[in-house]
């Protein structure tokens, strides 16, 4: 008993080695401490007949070096795993992928109050009349099938863009009737809008149709 006693003791100072790994250093105490147990459990056996305990040594100390390995290399990697906040596991990135970053900031637009304030394009045309208006703009409805520029009822005011230049603009006067829509007459006239203005406006009358 003596000597088992020496052995396990000698087997539990070998892990001091700074140069042992995790599964070396179990596997020494796992070797020694099964081989003291397997003594013990040897010389009760049978009588305590010669020769029992010096098997069960043997038997020990290879069960307890592989036990003791296996647990000394799990406890070496999670020594060694890089861990989140709450324990977890932080996942290592796949290789050629970069780590995700934060998202670029976002810009602000700009816009300039009154930036097109004055602007010589910008109009607006005037209803005057109790007759429904048929604008077209730069077009002659009497040689060209097109839709009209726009349709304007009784006292509407309506905004309209029109480019720097001369202009035509032919304004058709219509009322229903019970027969249908009958035309009042009919009005050609040019528009100019000047680049040194500050927008123009177009007003029809009733004396416009006479």
């Amino acid at each position: 008993m003596k000597k088992l006693a020496l052995l396990l003791v000698a087997a539990l100072g070998l892990p001091a080695c700074a140069e042992m790994s995790g599964a070396q250093k179990g596997a020494l105490v796992g070797a020694g401490t099964g081989a003291a147990a397997g003594a013990i459990i040897g010389n009760q056996v049978k009588g305590n007949r010669p020769g029992h305990a010096g098997t069960g040594a043997i038997i020990g100390a290879l069960g307890g070096a592989a036990a003791g390995a296996l647990i000394g290399d799990a406890m070496e990697q999670k020594k060694t795993a890089p861990a989140q906040p709450g324990g977890q596991l932080q996942p290592v990135p796949p290789p050629g992928q970069p780590a995700a970053g934060p998202p670029p900031p976002t810009q602000a637009s700009v816009t300039v109050p009154g930036q097109y304030a004055g602007d010589p394009t910008r109009g607006q045309l005037i209803n005057g009349t109790p007759f429904l208006l048929k604008i077209y703009m730069d077009v002659d409805p009497t040689r060209v099938s097109s839709a009209p520029y726009l349709t304007m009822n009784p006292t509407d005011v309506l905004p309209v863009n029109l480019d720097v230049g001369a202009h035509r603009v032919v304004a058709i006067a219509t009322r229903d009737t019970q027969f249908g829509p009958r035309t009042v007459g009919r009005l050609d006239r040019p528009l100019r809008v000047e680049v040194r203005g500050s927008g123009w406006e177009l007003r029809f009358t009733e004396g416009d149709f006479r």
